[in-house]
């Protein structure tokens, strides 16, 4: 018995190798297994009668057995209830997206219109220059130098004399630098060199004027501090010999950077007689150079 129980399972496993099971029927109401449920192992399968054919004899007449080990169809309680039987579908296979087409950049925008500028504003009223403040107290003009030879307008002909005794001199002129009276006074320029030389300065003849006797001729000089000036004389004289009057002064008779006064009295003499020369004599000790001013030479 044993041995037709064996041999009826061999048969049974090579049969359940070689026939193909058939698919259970889907369960209603949400019975069938999620994802179609596989059916109980063996379930399903027909039976193959218990007794074997025996060696070599009839098969015993035992009673027919129903299926080999396997019992009922299995049923899972798989899905939810109410659940449409899972397919087994195709599994979702995720596709790349294929990038959108890149968005091409707006058009740029054109700049506004330049503003133009506003009107340029006027410019305020300047405004008027303080009151300038008022000066030194300021000197008076000096009086008007009404001496014969005041030099305010020409230089009234006065004129180097050395040139009609052989010793020319430089020329004299007007000058502002320094006066005596009124604006202008005389300048008379020198310039020696080594030894003792004369330098001779005045006016001629119709130009002196008359020189009437028991008047005085005056003289207003200026000479500066370190001159060389050995003798400084005012003199005149007529066209009469000997008529040659003077006041001579030497040494420190002769005053430095300031004016000195040399007077002439006009002797009885010169009566009726035509005045011819009246001027100034320096002798000078050169080298030496410098300049003497000569103002209000007047007859009084």
């Amino acid at each position: 018995m044993l041995k037709r129980v064996f041999w009826a399972g061999i048969g049974l496993v090579v049969w359940a190798c070689t026939v193909p099971a058939e698919p259970d029927a889907p369960l209603d109401g949400g019975d069938a297994a999620v994802l179609g449920g596989s059916p109980g192992a063996g379930g399903g399968l027909v039976g193959v009668p218990d007794g074997g054919t025996s060696e070599g004899g009839e098969p015993d007449a035992g009673p027919p057995v129903n299926s080999a080990s396997g019992g009922s169809m299995g049923s899972g309680q798989g899905g939810a209830a109410g659940g449409t039987p899972g397919m087994g579908g195709s599994p979702v296979v995720p596709v790349e997206g294929m990038g959108g087409t890149p968005g091409t950049g707006g058009t740029p925008g054109t700049g506004g219109t330049p503003g133009t500028g506003g009107t340029p504003g006027t410019g305020g009223t300047p405004g008027a220059g303080g009151a300038g403040g008022r000066g030194g107290i300021e000197e008076p003009p000096p009086p008007p130098d009404t001496a014969r030879f005041n030099f305010e307008t020409t230089a009234q002909d006065w004129k180097d004399l050395g040139q009609s005794r052989g010793k020319p001199g430089l020329p004299p002129e007007r000058s502002m630098v320094r006066s005596y009276g009124g604006l202008w006074s005389l300048r008379y320029p020198i310039d020696v060199g080594p030894g003792l030389t004369e330098r001779i300065v005045g006016v001629v003849s119709g130009k002196i004027g008359p020189l009437p006797p028991g008047q005085t001729v005056v003289f207003q000089v200026w000479v500066p501090e370190g001159h060389k000036i050995g003798t400084l004389q005012a003199f005149i004289q007529t066209v009469t010999p000997n008529s040659w009057q003077q006041d001579r002064r030497v040494g420190t008779e002769i005053g430095a950077g300031a004016w000195t006064q040399l007077s002439i009295p006009i002797p009885p003499s010169y009566a009726g007689q035509n005045p011819l020369e009246l001027g100034l004599r320096l002798d000078v000790a050169g080298p030496w150079q410098g300049d003497v001013f000569i103002d209000s030479v007047r007859v009084e």
